[in-house]
């Protein structure tokens, strides 16, 4: 592929020098865990965020899970989120033994409805212990109103910001809507490490030195267990060395990717791209929706670029998952239309070109059409 859907490879110049650097001074440090690098992001992270807490954890669904035994979730439990988010929250709520109760998305965003989250809650067996609202694609949707819904029926909110570092609402970083926010640090996220991570954000005290015990085997000090279902999770030292110099750089990067969508928005406006206003979004991911998503994938490959579809089964109706359920009329119709095309800092000058010039070709023909559309 001329254009691959991803880069992996380190950035050139003084970014991967100092990388480098970082991860030779802890490989020489002896100190692999816990130390200065580890609690130094955890406090750069918070305050980039404008939180108060961080905790570090070993990926982002440990993140979840560990979140919501922070909220005293556990066996049949319900816990609120949405289908077409790859599989995540559904994995950490059954991990902790609840039940999720899958509500429907906006038909154009693909965000939580908050109309639909109103009706979950009203119609389900008994009162959700939590709900957990995905920031898909790197976009922040109707936050505001998922939260009055939160508060109204005092059930606590989970963020889950795995695709959303950087991205502001009304002057507000995702991670603050909530009373816990989720991270994942994993290579292909915005913000990624040079292997898995992922951390918990808060601004009340109390559940932080909750999700730091739960992440170190339930200690409140060495051998001592005081928290119940406690696990091993940690971020190691070379991860946070390496995320402390690319947290500086991350508002940069966030800019390239939207400057890189827009472009391709701009060239290709019959397109239905998901996302058309570009506040509070970071391009995490560039989606559009088709008539004929195969045909398009086969468009894109005789050109070279690699496409990826985040994400082709609902949880819902996952094989793997008991008690499958449908009825998620606008959740279905996107997991049947989406693809994504390439959109990251990585992408050269001809490689944003030709990406662009296929989206048009896309455009031009009978297959670009939103899904469902005449």
């Amino acid at each position: 592929m001329r254009v691959p859907f991803n880069s992996l490879l380190p950035r050139s110049g003084p970014e991967l020098d100092e990388t480098a650097s970082a991860v030779l001074a802890v490989i020489e440090s002896g100190q692999f865990f816990f130390g200065v690098e580890t609690r130094s992001f955890e406090a750069e992270f918070a305050a980039y965020l404008g939180a108060e807490t961080a905790v570090s954890v070993g990926n982002g669904t440990d993140a979840l899970e560990i979140a919501l035994r922070a909220l005293d979730v556990g066996p049949n439990d319900l816990v609120i989120c949405v289908a077409n988010a790859g599989g995540y929250s559904s994995i950490a709520i059954r991990q902790v033994g609840a039940n999720p109760v899958y509500v429907d998305v906006d038909p154009d965003s693909l965000q939580m409805l908050p109309k639909s989250l109103e009706d979950g809650i009203s119609s389900a067996q008994s009162k959700p212990k939590a709900v957990i609202v995905t920031h898909l694609y790197g976009a922040v949707g109707d936050i505001e109103a998922i939260v009055a819904i939160c508060d109204k029926h005092e059930i606590p909110l989970v963020e889950d910001c795995a695709q959303a570092i950087g991205v502001a609402k009304n002057g507000i970083y995702a991670g603050n809507f909530g009373t816990l926010a989720t991270f994942s640090f994993y290579p292909t996220k915005n913000l990624g490490g040079v292997g898995d991570a992922g951390a918990v954000v808060t601004n009340n005290a109390a559940l932080a030195e909750g999700v730091r015990a739960l992440a170190q085997y339930g200690w409140s000090e060495k051998y001592v267990v005081t928290e119940p279902n406690g696990r091993n999770s940690r971020m190691d030292e070379v991860q946070a060395a390496v995320l402390r110099i690319r947290l500086r750089n991350i508002d940069s990067l966030n800019s390239r990717r939207l400057e890189i969508y827009r472009m391709y928005l701009r060239g290709a406006q019959e397109l239905d791209f998901v996302h058309r206003d570009h506040t509070s979004f970071n391009a995490h991911l560039a989606v559009i929706r088709v008539r004929d998503r195969k045909a398009v994938a086969d468009i894109f490959k005789r050109n070279g670029v690699q496409t990826a579809v985040h994400y082709p089964v609902l949880d819902s109706a996952q094989e793997g998952f008991p008690g499958r359920s449908g009825g998620l009329k606008n959740s279905e119709a996107g997991s049947h239309s989406v693809i994504s095309v390439p959109c990251h800092p990585g992408l050269t000058s001809s490689q944003i070109g030709l990406v662009g010039s296929t989206l048009r070709k896309v455009a031009s023909g009978p297959h670009g059409g939103a899904y469902g559309s005449n």
